[in-house]
Formats: C-alpha cells, sequence, structure tokens
C-alpha cells in the first residue's frame, strides 16, 4: 500500500469514526431513546429543583468559602466546590447521578445541587462567590443561552465572577495542530464531531461570547488565557489547546 492510499484508509476510518459519534436522523429507534432520555434527565433536574431540593441543600454550603459554584461538573466534581449537574439517565451514564450523589466518585466528591440552567432556581439567588462554567454553553440551544447566562449571573453575588470556557472552533484549522483529544488527522472532520457530536448545540467565538455575557449583565468581560486570572486553576489541561476562556464580573 503507497503512501497516498494509507492516508486514504485513515481518512475513511476516521470518517466512519465521526458519523458515529454524530446524532442519528430523528426517524432513528436509536435518537427516539436519546430524546427520551434527555426529555427524562431534564423534567427530573426541573422537578427537583420546583420541589426545593437545592434549598434544603444550601445550609451546606456554608463550609464552602468561598461558594464556588462549578455548573455542568459531571467528571470534574472538586470536594472544594458546589458541584451541580443535571440528572442524567442517558448514555454511559445511566443512573450514575444518583449514584455521584449518594455514594460520590471514587475520591468521595459528589453531586451537591441538580441544576438545569436554563430554569432559574430562586432558591440560588446571590448564592455564589464564583461560578465555573466549562464546556457546558455549547450543548445549550443558542435560543436558551442568554437565559443560562442570566442565570448565572442571579446566582452570582455582588462582586462575583464567572469563568466560560467553550470549545475553540479555530483549533481545528491546522491538521498539524490539531488537539491530540480528537485523535483525528483531518481538520474537516474534527471540526464536524466538534460541532455536531458529543451533545453539541451551537459553537462560539471570543467577541461572540463577550457581547452574550454583557447582554447578561456582566461588566469587565475579557478573555483570558489557559490558567490565568480568575478562576485559572480550575482550568482543565486536557482541554487546554482548543478551549477559549472568558471571565466576568458581576457588579
Amino acid at each position: 500500500m503507497n503512501h497516498q492510499q494509507k492516508e486514504k484508509e485513515i481518512v475513511l476510518k476516521e470518517f466512519r469514526t465521526v458519523a458515529q459519534s454524530i446524532g442519528y436522523p430523528v426517524t432513528s429507534l436509536h435518537n427516539i431513546k436519546n430524546i427520551f432520555r434527555l426529555w427524562l434527565s431534564f423534567n427530573f433536574t426541573q422537578l427537583m429543583i420546583k420541589t426545593g431540593f437545592n434549598r434544603r441543600k444550601i445550609a451546606n454550603f456554608s463550609r464552602k468559602s468561598p461558594a464556588i459554584l462549578n455548573i455542568g461538573c459531571a467528571g470534574n466534581e472538586k470536594e472544594e466546590y458546589i458541584n451541580a449537574d443535571v440528572f442524567r439517565v442517558f448514555g454511559d451514564w445511566g443512573f450514575a447521578s444518583i449514584r455521584r450523589f449518594l455514594f460520590g466518585n471514587r475520591d468521595g466528591t459528589r453531586y451537591d445541587l441538580f441544576l438545569d440552567l436554563i430554569v432559574r432556581d430562586i432558591d440560588l439567588l446571590e448564592i455564589a462567590d464564583f461560578i465555573i462554567l466549562s464546556h457546558v454553553l455549547e450543548h445549550i440551544h443558542p435560543q436558551y443561552t442568554l437565559i443560562a447566562l442570566k442565570n448565572c449571573f442571579d446566582y452570582l453575588k455582588i462582586g462575583g465572577y464567572i469563568r466560560v470556557v467553550v470549545p475553540n472552533l479555530d483549533a481545528y484549522n491546522n491538521s498539524l495542530d490539531l488537539p491530540q483529544s480528537q485523535e483525528l488527522t483531518h481538520p474537516m472532520l474534527a471540526k464536524n464531531r466538534l460541532i455536531y457530536g458529543w451533545g453539541h448545540c451551537f459553537m462560539f467565538a471570543p467577541d461572540l461570547l463577550k457581547i452574550l455575557l454583557e447582554e447578561a449583565g456582566f461588566s469587565e468581560v475579557k478573555k483570558v488565557s489557559f490558567g490565568s486570572d480568575i478562576l485559572g486553576k480550575t482550568d482543565l489541561e486536557i482541554s487546554q489547546k482548543e478551549s477559549i476562556y472568558i471571565i466576568g464580573k458581576k457588579l
């Protein structure tokens, strides 16, 4: 097999991998099952919020100072954070949300709250000194982006900061510099998986994200680099080369 044929085979193999990770047509049984699981996840989360589940947990936050609300925390729970995520009953997670909440991860960390960002929880108003929103916003339909950001604004105390981390589409322009986490060689395949895979709904650019944060009420909004500035220590090294980092303050 010559070099050109070998490259062709690699791209075809990668294409099949990416194709499998992108959402199925609505008419497929697989996608109907996923839609139902998502519906269960968000509706159960909203039920927990409406019945005051989070309200009963707030008393436990007094031991966390400063109060760092880690929204969309699945897989990145930390004992020093207030860990919040939707109730997940889909994909590989199964009923991991219940297990995590009751028994914690292997390191003992667990969910503190069940939270759906597009549903305003009045019990969490001005509860956080800082908010981490890392690789969450791209999973929310753009119709609800501002709602989610405004809810984050309301959950912060005056003087509090938010750090938003989202995928950086520009990091996928050059096949010689593709993030290793993708394990792909063709930039267009990597871009397609980034846009359409993993339940992603929308891609952002720094200037667009800045406008949206300001519209949600945040001030002193600026792009920062990995590991720098407010909450920089919370950045995950695994996504360093493929992320946009933005911070904003509630005045």
